[in-house]
């Protein structure tokens, strides 16, 4: 008899130092993360997943971040990826979607200059 793991779960500190959108349905891969990261900055992560193709969790996201954060996006059939990534003074926040034919994962992250709220 194997053990169940219990899902991943995101806290609502983590959620909320994210401040980005999040996909419909999408459902966690991993617990979320904030590290104390080198050159006095603060990471923090959240991983997830949603059965969607790429190009309709791209659209999502093109439609909620700002104007310009779109850097990359490369749509192929057999997988793709974006990338958004937004900066402003003392912050930059990044969304990453990857595919496969299982479904697009979304890594959301910010990164801030400790001494910043």
């Amino acid at each position: 008899m194997t053990a169940v793991s219990p899902p991943p779960v995101v806290s609502q500190a983590v959620t909320k130092q994210l401040a980005l959108p999040l996909y419909p349905g999408a459902r966690p891969t991993a617990d979320g993360v904030h590290v104390n990261g080198p050159h006095a900055s603060e990471i923090f992560a959240a991983y997830y997943r949603v059965n969607d193709p790429l190009a309709k969790v791209e659209r999502y996201y093109v439609t909620r971040l700002p104007k310009g954060s779109l850097k990359m996006y490369v749509n192929e059939s057999d997988g793709g990826t974006a990338d958004f990534a937004i900066a402003v003074p003392g912050l930059q926040k990044q969304v990453v979607l990857a595919s496969d034919r299982g479904g697009t994962l979304i890594a959301l992250s910010t990164t801030k200059t400790r001494g910043q709220k």
